[in-house]
């Protein structure tokens, strides 16, 4: 499906007074205005950083990615996140996180819970157990990455 560009969005109208150095107008004066950056978060995962196998691919990731994204979604998957009980893997995040930041990309740690990605020792039942277990893992996550991440799902 293609998406009609509508001008009105994100857009508005605006007066500029061009002035010299003393402060007197400038009238007639040509002026180039080009946006440097939005408040809008458009991205995508950033689970391949570090990831691709070539350097040449690598590179090239990360450029289009910090080209291209000011918004990066980090993986948190239970599952892969803390495979073993009480033994989260939080290096690779952080190494994520740490490369968003030197290139100005805003970080969501995504999913804080969800039903796919569970590690194979969490037991299935009883649910008050399950759910006991996912909340003990959600205030620590959240408070040990609270200098690189903002926004969690």
């Amino acid at each position: 499906m293609i998406f009609p560009v509508v001008p009105s969005h994100r857009a508005a109208d605006v007066t500029l007074t061009v002035k010299d150095a003393r402060g007197r107008p400038l009238p007639q004066t040509k002026v180039t205005v080009r946006q440097l950056g939005h408040q809008f978060l458009f991205g995508a995962n950033i689970f391949n950083l570090g990831g691709c196998g070539k350097p040449a691919l690598e590179s090239a990731y990360r450029q289009r990615f910090a080209a291209l994204l000011n918004y990066a979604t980090l993986p948190f998957y239970w599952g892969g996140y803390e495979p073993k009980p009480g033994e989260p893997q939080p290096a690779r995040r952080w190494q994520m996180a740490k490369w968003c930041a030197a290139h100005s990309i805003a970080c969501k740690g995504h999913p804080l819970c969800w039903h796919e990605g569970r590690p194979a020792w969490l037991p299935l039942s009883p649910l008050a157990k399950v759910l006991a277990l996912q909340l003990d893992r959600i205030h620590p996550d959240v408070g040990a990455f609270r200098d690189g991440i903002h926004i969690w799902t």
